[in-house]
């Protein structure tokens, strides 16, 4: 029931229209799980990750997304503020590589848990600011960087600080 709720959702966010620029939209898509993670894991954990890319005036882009997961084996961690949630992020690497930070959706997201997992809601900005911070790019080589395919989201948790789950992302 989870995964079906969260494909109206993907199939509703990615029915959204971006206003007219010569940038198309477009989307990433994946399934997570312990065998795609950096190294390897035997979680039982799974999950979906979704989000929408829309270009903005004056070069700048929003993501618009959720992810859904289900069965984490500890607590999850923020790497970032080092409280004791959930840390979730882009990063780039191609399948089987770790890589750096592009899109941290803890700092974009809001968490809702339930019994056995979360959703996150994720809307942000890639921004000229975000792209320095993270990985010395500019905007356009951060929304680039996604575009390539070449991108991960996963799930970092006190037993598994390098990801507990992962998705290694389909542009769509």
């Amino acid at each position: 029931m989870r995964l079906s709720l969260c494909g109206v959702l993907a199939a509703t966010l990615f029915s959204l229209s971006a206003p007219a620029t010569a940038q198309a939209p477009f989307n990433v898509f994946g399934l997570m799980d312990g065998s795609q993670a950096v190294p390897p894991t035997t979680s039982a954990a799974n999950g979906i990750f979704a989000q929408a890319h829309i270009p903005l005036p004056f070069g700048q882009w929003m993501g618009a997304g959720f992810a859904s997961v289900i069965g984490l084996q500890t607590s999850a961690l923020d790497v970032t503020h080092g409280a004791n949630n959930t840390a979730m992020h882009i990063h780039a690497g191609a399948p089987g590589s770790a890589g750096p930070l592009v899109f941290d959706a803890d700092y974009w997201g809001v968490k809702y848990d339930y019994s056995g997992g979360y959703v996150m809601l994720i809307v942000g900005f890639y921004t000229q600011y975000q792209g320095a911070h993270n990985m010395g790019m500019t905007t356009s080589q951060l929304i680039n960087t996604v575009q390539s395919g070449d991108v991960f989201f996963n799930v970092h948790t006190l037993t598994h600080r390098t990801g507990e789950i992962r998705a290694d992302l389909q542009v769509l």
